[in-house]
């Protein structure tokens, strides 16, 4: 595309030398402008207009991206495995706080012994509520604090 309007500039100058001195110098100095301006252009925009610039400036790029994106899947997966271990850590211990917690429930439920769990602040955590009533007369309920 670019090469036609060359084509057409180089045309237009073999007119310029059968025009009067005055027009031959305006019409040649715009010429030379245009033309100027045209291979400026060519030159940021050719490996648009040429394929095969385009396809060694798109190879160019893929040689830099591709190896940086097997890099960082490297790393990822590197991390997926170091990490596997640590999830199934946690699966263990969750479940077995779990089970932990149900055991402790259940105790508290059938427990005939007051059984009462106070956290670090002196607020009661847990407590085993018929004994608490049993043995001190109290309902759940009434229990503040």
């Amino acid at each position: 595309m670019i090469q036609k309007v060359f084509n057409q500039l180089e045309k237009l100058q073999g007119h310029i030398e059968q025009l009067p001195p005055e027009q031959k110098a305006i019409l040649s100095n715009n010429v030379n402008h245009l033309s100027a301006a045209l291979q400026e252009l060519a030159a940021e925009f050719g490996p648009l207009w040429n394929p095969k610039a385009a396809r060694a400036n798109r190879e160019q790029i893929d040689s830099n991206f591709y190896p940086k994106i097997a890099q960082q899947a490297a790393l990822i997966r590197q991390l997926q495995k170091e990490l596997e271990p640590s999830q199934a850590q946690y699966k263990k211990v969750t479940q077995a706080l779990t089970k932990g917690e149900a055991r402790l429930q259940t105790i508290l439920r059938n427990s005939s012994d007051l059984i009462t769990i106070i956290e670090a602040d002196g607020r009661i955590r847990d407590q085993s509520s018929s004994a608490f009533e049993r043995i001190l007369g109290y309902k759940t309920e009434q229990k503040i604090g």
